[in-house]
């Protein structure tokens, strides 16, 4: 059949599909709408509308549009298939409703009893057993299983058919949407069809001829690339140093016989023998990363790989794990998607093939699915590998195996899975025994055994770019060479120890010191880089060392990257500071002259272990560059261009505040120097409320003429979740804090942006309304108003104290919103519908802020706006957690307290309890009695003896 032929016998089983599981399933209620009753309970209508879809069928089934084509045939038996049920349920009619022609009889055919069915299903019952009723709808459920497939066939076809006809390809599947009763429902079967596995063996192979050249094609393409970004997908490679100038060039040299033995790289890239993985490792600080990017980007390597294979192209991703960063840059789920855009960015047309179903769904229907799953990812970068194979080679860079948070041997079984015959991998780590055994007999090399003379390099430049040591070394130049030869000897190959002591022994430089008073403090100085970091941070001076504990523990509460502006916002010692700020739009150069005087703090107090990392991007450049902050001066004055300016100071506000290496984070992070770290700091000092502070400030200084949706909710998520932190680990809540947080946010959302609308109505995209919504309402999916209270935000962020607080001195009245419940978002996560926000877990709230709520008026059976009551959420988990459905066995004791409380509440204000809670308590009395029998025999108040009065009158025992 024709491509519309198809689609249009289709559509008509569809329709009938839709038709007959509503009938064989829904019940009408006495609140349904005169409209749904008079479809359902119209016996007339029942008959017309069934007639209709058999009719439709029987003319798709025999239309002379019918081809031969496998999938034609498939849709054509699918019709007839219907067809034949429609008949089944046509007599079945017929018995029930006597005449079909008028369908007015309200009775069964051959019976006396006069009689009205609240469903087409009741009726049924009267002529099938349920038994036949079930196997009907069955029936009709996987005839709309297998439709689903064999309609995705057709359109990718149709798709196609009209790319090759028209140049270009529309948004097929919505359009034949539009032809159907419940478009959005036929969506999502469709979108879930594509989702299953094996589903593409079921379509037909991508035509990439006659796609590859339209617009919309494109566009696909885009968009599945896009879905492999994450944020900070690109963050650790553009912060490891770039190799100090003259390093490094060894790697592309061979071997010196008489030095420590190592496999030439050149040679291993250049081989067509395997082995095809080579190791680099090395202690801790030695430069692997540096090194891995310095060969990752050397235009030698790709003239090596070349010879290995000259006639084919090579694919080089690459990634870095780093377990300072997001958890995507230390999973396996981060490094398998990071590979897969690699290799996708270099062959884009492979995306059809490797994900077939994403493809599909944007190009059909213009849907962005889901998050990838590891699953997915591993499967889609398996086959890309196959595809490579026949028309490309792929040499893969993986750094920091020994920073991956799952186990090392499911990450090596990972990386030994891709060392195909096209495949070469590059992998780095510490010499961990783990590693040692699984890639030791591998070409590899270790690196603090080559790096010497890179590190004699290092501390010679550094030292001879300083005006005061060539003063001294004109004087004592054997003296000057000496203590350079000393510092390259007792580093060990580690540079991050070497640049720490250099930048200790600069330091005295500015204050004066002699060759002699540099050698004295070199001697001091322990050769363990953790020693070293001990010493350094013990010999501040008392105000220093407070500084510097604070620094570092704000940097270590720190979730994610932390931007420059919002540390120093966070280091105020002022502790009322963000109450105080008045809310204004910082200028360019109160910004900038803000965060050098932070650098420069910073820079002072903690001797190098944290450091700035800049990432500034300008028009011309296509990558981000790292810039010394200290350096912004300069780089103002060679610029130009206003936008240029503007991205640059940008660029700078936005620098990390990051630990100067791994190593350093792991000391911090020991136990006895955080207590040492919390005993140095003032002694009303919190990081997480100093970081809630800062972003309560980021928030104030927000423009309202350019505010996004994202930027609006930016400061807000995280202030929310480091002021919930900071009420869990001290039992005390932020009220001020919190209450300035609502009053800034609420005067925000009122504010004009640039084209006059409101800020709120401007984020959250709804249509003019004559009331304003409480500003936590912008939170719900764009488009959409789901009114929320900021209590219900505070309930939903785990800030019960807050909550509580709250209550006592505000009547519930003043706070609830019809719209969500308190209640309800008490039990209920955090919306993120589309902002970007912290992580943080729900937890659950205890039974005495449930009891508060009850007894200032909250009300368990009110419905949210998804038609959800605080009631039906709790027999849902009591559910969850009871006898063998127990998904976290462990909670039932809470749901069970959680019961209880509601059930009191319905006993003392004589309201009576849901029948289905009723139906839940039976079926689960003996595990409910079980983990709280001793509870119930001890709560004697009148409500909970009504309550149980009440169980044994329902027949509980």
């Amino acid at each position: 059949m024709d491509g519309w032929s198809a689609l249009g016998a289709a559509a008509a089983i569809a329709q009938f599909i839709d038709f007959g599981i509503r009938l064989v399933s829904t019940t009408v209620k006495n609140h349904k709408t005169p409209r749904e009753v008079s479809e359902l309970q119209g016996h007339k209508l029942i008959v017309e509308r069934l007639q209709a879809l058999v009719g439709r069928l029987t003319d798709e089934s025999s239309s002379t549009g019918l081809g031969t084509a496998e999938n034609d045939l498939a849709i054509k038996a699918i019709c007839d298939e219907c067809k034949r049920t429609g008949g089944e349920m046509l007599a079945v009619v017929e018995r029930i409703y006597g005449d079909r022609s008028t369908g007015v009889v309200t009775q069964l055919k051959g019976h006396g009893n006069r009689r009205k069915w609240k469903s087409f299903r009741q009726a049924l019952l009267q002529v099938w057993n349920e038994d036949k009723v079930v196997e009907l709808s069955n029936r009709l459920h996987i005839l709309r299983q297998d439709l689903t497939v064999h309609l995705l066939a057709a359109l990718s076809t149709q798709a196609d058919q009209r790319a090759q006809e028209a140049g270009q390809m529309h948004l097929i599947g919505q359009e034949f949407l539009q032809t159907l009763a419940e478009p959005e429902k036929w969506q999502e079967y469709l979108i879930n069809a594509l989702q299953q596995k094996g589903v593409e063996k079921r379509l037909p192979p991508p035509d990439m001829e006659r796609g590859g050249a339209t617009h919309h094609y494109e566009d696909s393409i885009i968009s599945v690339m896009k879905s492999l970004q994450y944020p900070g997908v690109m963050d650790r490679e553009t912060t490891i140093s770039q190799a100090h100038e003259d390093t490094l060039k060894w790697i592309f040299r061979d071997p010196e016989p008489q030095g420590f033995q190592w496999a030439s790289l050149v040679d291993w890239l250049e081989s067509n023998t395997s082995p095809n993985l080579y190791w680099v490792t090395g202690k801790a600080g030695s430069g692997k990363s540096t090194l891995i990017k310095y060969i990752h980007r050397h235009e030698l390597t790709m003239r090596a790989l070349g010879k290995w294979s000259p006639s084919q192209p090579v694919v080089t991703p690459v990634f870095y794990f780093w377990n300072s960063g997001r958890p995507m840059q230390m999973s396996l789920l981060g490094l398998l998607q990071t590979l897969l855009l690699g290799v996708l960015r270099a062959k884009p047309e492979y995306i059809p093939l490797v994900s077939r179903s994403r493809w599909e769904a944007h190009r059909l229907f213009a849907m962005t699915m889901p998050p990838w799953t590891q699953e997915e990812v591993l499967e889609a970068l398996i086959v890309a590998i196959r595809h490579c194979a026949q028309s490309s080679k792929l040499c893969l860079f993986i750094d920091g195996l020994d920073e991956f948070e799952g186990k090392p041997e499911d990450l090596i079984a990972l990386v030994k899975s891709f060392l195909l015959p096209n495949v070469k991998v590059c992998a780095a780590s510490r010499p961990w025994p783990v590693f040692r055994d699984a890639f030791g007999r591998d070409p590899g090399l270790i690196l603090e055994h080559l790096n010497l003379p890179d590190i004699s390099l290092y501390v010679t430049n550094h030292l001879n770019n300083n005006a005061g040591f060539l003063e001294l070394k004109a004087h004592e130049p054997k003296h000057a060479e000496s203590l350079a030869h000393e510092i390259t000897l007792r580093s060990s190959g580690v540079f991050l120890w070497v640049s720490l002591v250099v930048h200790e022994l600069l330091q005295g430089l500015s204050r004066g010191d002699r060759l002699s008073d540099m050698q004295r403090t070199l001697e001091e100085l322990p050769s363990e880089l953790e020693r070293l970091f001990e010493v350094m941070i013990t010999s501040l001076g008392l105000l220093a060392r407070k500084r510097a504990a604070e620094m570092f523990r704000i940097v270590g509460a720190a979730r994610g990257p932390l931007p420059l502006l919002v540390f120093g916002d966070a280091d105020e010692e002022n502790p009322k500071y963000a109450l105080e700020f008045e809310p204004r739009v910082r200028s360019q150069d109160q910004r900038l002259s803000r965060c050098l005087g932070i650098e420069r703090r910073l820079n002072s107090y903690c001797k190098g272990l944290l450091e700035v990392k800049m990432l500034w991007i300008s028009k011309d450049c296509t990558e981000g560059k790292p810039i010394k902050v200290n350096d912004a001066q300069q780089m103002l004055s060679l610029l130009q261009d206003p936008e240029d300016i503007a991205g640059y100071v940008d660029g700078i506000c936005n620098s990390r505040v990051e630990y100067l290496h791994r190593t350093v984070r792991d000391y911090l992070a020991r136990p006895n120097v955080k207590t040492q770290l919390d005993e140095w700091s003032a002694s009303a000092f919190h990081p997480d409320l100093s970081l809630a502070s800062a972003f309560l400030i980021s928030l104030k200084t927000i423009d309202p003429i350019t505010v996004t949706r994202a930027g609006f909710w930016w400061p807000i998520n995280r202030c929310l979740a480091y002021a919930a932190r900071f009420e869990k680990g001290t039992a005390s809540s932020p009220d001020s804090l919190l209450n300035e947080l609502d009053r800034v946010a609420c005067n925000l959302s009122l504010s004009r942006t640039g084209d006059n609308q409101t800020v709120w109505r401007s984020i959250a995209k709804v249509p003019k309304r004559n009331t304003v919504p409480p500003w936590p309402s912008t939170l719900a999916p764009i488009g959409n108003i789901e009114e929320r209270s900021f209590l219900g935000l505070a309930l939903q962020c785990n800030l019960y104290g807050y909550v509580q607080t709250t209550l006592q001195n505000r009547p519930l009245t003043e706070l609830e919103i019809t719209g969500w419940p308190l209640l309800l978002s008490a039990f209920t996560g955090y919306n993120t519908s589309g902002a970007d926000i912290p992580m943080f877990e729900k937890q659950q709230p205890p039974a005495s802020l449930l009891q508060m709520l009850l007894r200032n008026g909250a009300d368990p059976r009110a419905s949210s706006v998804a038609n959800l009551t605080a009631w039906q959420f709790v027999l849902r988990e009591c559910h969850c957690a009871s006898g063998t459905n127990a998904a976290s066995p462990g909670s039932l004791p809470y749901w069970v307290d959680v019961l209880l409380v509601f059930a009191e509440w319905s006993a003392d204000s004589r309201q009576p309890i849901p029948i289905d809670a009723w139906a839940v308590i039976q079926r689960y009395w003996p595990d409910i009695a079980k983990v709280r029998r001793a509870k119930i025999r001890k709560c004697r108040p009148p409500g909970i003896i009504r309550w149980l009065s009440s169980l044994h009158q329902a027949g509980i025992s």
